[in-house]
């Protein structure tokens, strides 16, 4: 029993490390990228702490939900597409009462949402917190048994 449930925690954590490294390469090609949501803008579609891809893509249309940077807050909001003009592009948050005060053209733009995984990015910052601490204590325990090889 203790043999096949060592099995399984290895396989689970080889098939996040897989889903992480397949993750992160998307992320670096810079055609996607990752955000987890913060906020009540865009309830009821998406909540605190859900997981969203982004995509760039050559087109945008209005009702598409897409990502936007603010440089000057170092920031990147999510909202729907409401209208769009030669000179950029209006947002609004499902949730919210008023459209953006931002009107980013389409270099400001991340990408439009292509998926979703509700409360996946709760998940994600415990995976990496759980990796990190497994990180230490490997490096932790590996090098207390080479001291003691060593002595």
């Amino acid at each position: 029993m203790h043999r096949a449930l060592r099995r399984l925690l290895s396989a689970i954590l080889l098939m996040l490390a897989v889903l992480i490294v397949l993750g992160a390469g998307l992320v670096l090609t810079g055609r996607n990228d990752i955000a987890v949501t913060h906020g009540t803008s865009m309830i009821p579609v998406y909540h605190q702490g859900d997981l969203v891809v982004v995509a760039r893509t050559s087109t945008y249309q209005v009702g598409q939900i897409a990502a936007y940077r603010i440089p000057s807050r170092n920031r990147v909001v999510l909202h729907r597409i409401v209208a769009a003009a030669d000179t950029g592009f209006t947002f609004k948050g499902d949730h919210n009462q008023s459209i953006d005060a931002a009107h980013p053209s389409r270099d400001q733009l991340v990408g439009r949402v292509v998926f979703s995984v509700p409360g996946g990015g709760i998940w994600l910052h415990r995976v990496t917190l759980l990796l990190a601490i497994g990180l230490v204590a490997a490096l932790f325990f590996t090098g207390s048994d080479a001291n003691r090889r060593r002595g």
